[in-house]
């Protein structure tokens, strides 16, 4: 788990990708930028929010 942006950095730096929590979900933008981050091997995400939005 990583409580700062620099340890989210470090592992970033050694090619891991980090694990999110994402609140507001079912947003748009929020959704295009969890897939950016994805695909960019940056990060995996776990969504919250309202599936039916």
């Amino acid at each position: 788990m990583y409580n700062r942006y620099s340890e989210i950095r470090d592992a970033l730096k050694n090619g891991d990708r980090v694990k999110i929590a994402v609140a507001a979900a079912e947003d748009k933008e929020v959704l295009e930028t969890i897939k950016q981050a994805y695909d960019h091997r940056i990060a995996e995400a776990i969504l919250v929010g309202d599936a039916e939005k």
